[in-house]
């Protein structure tokens, strides 16, 4: 991979060797033996293959100008030639500027990292779940591959021997680029660009210390991939810490299995459901999720009693455990936590909660809780993501040991997508920060990461705080803007946000319309349904009577059959529109139900009850 310096070096005698065109033949001159053993170079680059394609344009600018240089007399031809070098050259650089060599921070701690991974089939469970469509065979089994982040040795001939981990292997490139339809030569500096980490190398035996490393489990985002926090991972390993990150088949962006088949993302392959059944189905996603953590917890502790284990022999200690999360990560291991009361301290970055809903957040966790988040999650674009605020407040509620910050940037800011391609994912909307930020940002989440994981998992070898900033930020000069809630003082049922009420409207616009509502072909809510009961499921309403006030708002009420709610009822001018079945009877109305809802049209409710 070529250095800045190589870069500019290149870009700046790509153009002195087109501005030379501009001007007379210089047959014999220093110039023009330049540009003859510029063309032997290029010959040299060409055999060598550049890694990067950005560079392209200007190794054809210098091969251009050479040629014309040595071979074209004309004037005309010499100067439209050095037109369209300069044109090249600008190009090159634009590319190089907005697709740039991928370069993670370095780890500030006082071990090198070592990486390896871990190949694992859990023949008890299915692949994925049903209801999708494609459809996994049973039989084939869970197949889950890890990547371990490690404190390695300090010995510069072991790690002499070790190569760099690349940021993501070339297999997974070349399935990415067949999945979707992407040329390989355009992946080609992504496949080649390395990490801080050496590959399998040794263990550092001062790191291990008398009672083993604490261990860190890393959960990946929806769509995600186990190295898209790599960074994060690096700089714990360097103080310390084994961090161990897995993909999830089918809702990871996409996994290669050890037979070299590709799991695609699936998570959306659904049909329409209600809002009850959809709940039910991500959550069996999210169960999935948690069992491959337990399933790796054994398997890792397995490993880590193994004395002929590189990571054996007590080198990890499974009793000490913590868990990070990022977005669907962030629930995934809220929810896993809630179950293994063995883990020690969690860790929820921008974390979607929608799976857990209004009762997996009330449950709380009895850990300890770091939880960093945006405000707005994902801009609130959708229902999913409307309600996620108010279910990280409620969470950092019920949990006694909370700590939780708001941060202003971008949902994928928390990843290092900021380090892939800063400019073009800003030009995208897919990055909220500028390039200045994602150090302040990154030095926030790693500091706070590591200070609140020492002070639960205690390493053995404790960092000097406070760590020096990453990219040179001193200190004071942060610009991002960081509010730490209290949560003490945090109002027991928060109001809806803008976002909410909009959503909430569109859903009761189409009701009230008399048209079935569907939303993202995910949700289906048809006529005749419980309303009130799917509606307090999709926006995580604690109790029923919010949402009873919100459809009394905007003119709906239920049916109440035998006192339980059956069936919508729309109001629609003066008429009432009733769906019951044919088995109902006796239905006659009654407004004073309906008395303490304060709208723009109160609306009458239907009471009904069913025949003997």
């Amino acid at each position: 991979m070529e250095s800045l310096l190589t870069r500019i070096g290149l870009f700046v005698f790509a153009t002195m060797m087109n501005f030379q065109l501009l001007g007379q033949s210089l047959e014999g001159s220093a110039c023009h033996v330049i540009s003859r053993l510029s063309f032997c170079l290029l010959s040299a680059w060409s055999a060598s293959r550049s890694q990067r394609w950005q560079l392209q344009p200007s190794y054809i600018s210098v091969c251009l100008s050479a040629f014309v240089d040595f071979a074209v007399p004309q004037m005309v031809l010499r100067r439209a030639a050095a037109l369209l070098g300069l044109v090249l050259v600008a190009a090159s650089a634009a590319l190089d500027y907005i697709l740039p060599p991928i370069t993670l921070p370095k780890p500030r701690g006082k071990y090198p990292v070592g990486r390896t991974s871990r190949r694992w089939v859990d023949l008890s469970r299915a692949g994925w779940l049903p209801n999708t469509k494609m459809e996994v065979p049973a039989s084939q089994g869970r197949h889950l591959h890890a990547d371990i982040w490690y404190p390695a040795t300090h010995d510069l001939r072991a790690l002499g021997n070790c190569r760099r981990s690349k940021f993501i292997s070339s297999s997974l490139v070349e399935a990415m680029c067949a999945t979707f339809g992407v040329p390989k030569w355009l992946m080609g500096h992504v496949a080649v660009s390395e990490t801080n980490a050496f590959l399998n190398a040794p263990v550092s035996p001062e790191a291990k210390g008398l009672s083993g490393c604490p261990v860190i489990f890393f959960v990946h985002s929806l769509g995600g991939l186990k190295i898209q926090n790599t960074s994060l991972l690096e700089e714990l390993a360097s103080h310390g810490y084994v961090c161990v990150a897995l993909d999830h088949p089918y809702d990871a962006s996409l996994v290669v299995l050890e037979d070299q088949t590709h799991a695609p993302f699936l998570f959306h392959s659904t049909p329409a459901f209600q809002p009850k059944e959809l709940l039910s189905y991500r959550q069996d996603c999210l169960r999935m999720r948690t069992g491959d953590l337990g399933f790796m917890k054994q398997r890792l502790f397995a490993t880590s009693r193994d004395p002929f284990d590189p990571l054996g022999g007590g080198f990890m200690n499974m009793g000490r455990l913590g868990l990070i999360g990022h977005s669907y990560g962030g629930g995934s291991v809220v929810d896993y936590a809630q179950q293994d009361k063995s883990v020690g301290a969690v860790v929820s970055l921008d974390g979607w909660l929608w799976c857990n809903n209004t009762e997996g957040v009330q449950k709380g966790l009895s850990q300890p809780l770091l939880n960093i988040r945006s405000p707005g999650f994902m801009l609130e674009r959708d229902v999913y993501c409307a309600v996620n605020d108010r279910l990280n407040d409620k969470l950092c509620q019920h949990t006694p040991n909370a700590k939780s910050a708001v941060v202003v940037a971008g949902h994928y800011d928390y990843t290092d997508m900021v380090w892939i391609a800063p400019v073009l994912f800003r030009m995208i909307k897919l990055m909220d920060i500028t390039a200045q930020q994602r150090f302040e940002l990154q030095t926030f989440i790693s500091d706070n990461c590591l200070e609140f994981l020492n002070s639960h998992l205690p390493l053995n070898s404790q960092p000097s705080f406070p760590l020096t900033p990453l990219g040179g930020v001193a200190k004071g000069e942060v610009s991002i803007a960081v509010k730490w809630l209290d949560i003490a003082n945090l109002p027991s049922e928060s109001e809806w946000t803008s976002a909410q009420e909009r959503l909430f409207k569109e859903f009761t616009d189409t009701v009230n319309s008399g048209r079935e509502i569907t939303s993202d072909g995910v949700i289906r809510l048809p006529k005749g349904c419980d309303l009130a009961t799917e509606l307090q499921i999709l926006f995580c309403s604690h109790t029923k009577t919010k949402i009873y006030e919100k459809l009394a708002a905007h003119g709906i009420c239920s049916l109440v059959v035998n006192g339980k709610i059956k069936q919508s009822v729309i109001r629609s001018g003066s008429a009432m529109q009733i769906n019951a079945s044919p088995k109902h009877s006796k239905i006659h109305e009654r407004s004073d139900s309906c008395a303490s809802f304060q709208g723009p049209s109160t609306p009458r409710c239907i009471e009904a009850t069913e025949s003997p």
